[in-house]
């Protein structure tokens, strides 16, 4: 059980990184395509973990979390996508 809460643990956390990475790429102008296709990546893979962690039959806290990490991936794809970025 010890190692089941351990899982848990580092999921959680690599989920909330990805939404943290994610929120600060946002406002970052990708320079070269190589940047952009990692940014893209990035992003995806946010939208990917937030949406699995919302809708996980869990607290509506972890729904919140899941929210956030999945809306800043969702803008930064726009940001990527349509060209308009803030630096």
């Amino acid at each position: 059980m010890e190692s089941l809460a351990i899982l848990a643990a580092v999921i959680m956390l690599v989920i909330v990184v990805l939404g943290v990475i994610s929120l600060v790429a946002v406002f970052r102008k990708p320079k070269s395509s190589g940047s952009r296709g990692l940014f893209t990546a990035m992003h995806v893979a946010s939208i990917f973990a937030g949406g699995w962690l919302m809708s996980l039959p869990v607290g509506i806290g972890a729904r919140f979390l899941g929210l956030l990490v999945f809306a800043a991936g969702c803008v930064g794809l726009l940001r990527i996508f349509r060209g308009t970025s803030r630096s």
